[in-house]
């Protein structure tokens, strides 16, 4: 947890950053998400079985980037990344950021990202889904699913 002096109060910032994990990801699975290499930060957060805990009430910032590596011979097809939400509000897992487009076989990089804010209670689970975890990039600059609690 970080804490921000701002006018002379103090603001506790709440922040989370992880990358993909290096493990074979299976589609239709909730990805795996790295929790303590590289760049990976959990800042009051919990992490268990692919889903990020909110740890209090209040207004996140919530961000998805994944890069996919595109063969240059595959099946043309879309892509697809959602974030998903499970709370004592919607007891399902509903979905609340989703971004597709559609790519062409290239040998190249094709990278999604979305971002909005949201109003979550405390142990609100998020997890990342995607078409195409096979051809995630393994790369932690190009991957990578955050929430950031914003100050009241």
């Amino acid at each position: 947890m970080f804490i921000l002096l701002v006018n002379g109060e103090a603001l506790n910032l709440v922040f989370f950053f992880f990358f993909l994990a290096k493990v074979n990801q299976t589609s239709g699975d909730p990805l795996q998400w790295e929790t303590e290499l590289g760049n990976a930060f959990l800042g009051g957060f919990n992490y268990s079985d692919g889903n990020l805990v909110v740890p209090r009430d209040g207004f996140y910032r919530v961000f998805l980037q994944v890069a996919f590596e595109i063969p240059n011979e595959c099946e043309n097809q879309a892509l697809s990344c959602t974030v998903l939400a499970l709370s004592e509000d919607y007891p399902k897992y509903k979905e609340i950021l989703k971004t597709d487009d559609f790519v062409e076989c290239c040998n190249c990089i094709k990278t999604l990202y979305t971002s909005a804010l949201f109003s979550f209670k405390e142990n609100t689970m998020l997890k990342v889904k995607t078409n195409g975890p096979y051809i995630i990039s393994k790369d932690e600059k190009l991957v990578f699913f955050g929430a950031e609690l914003l100050p009241d």
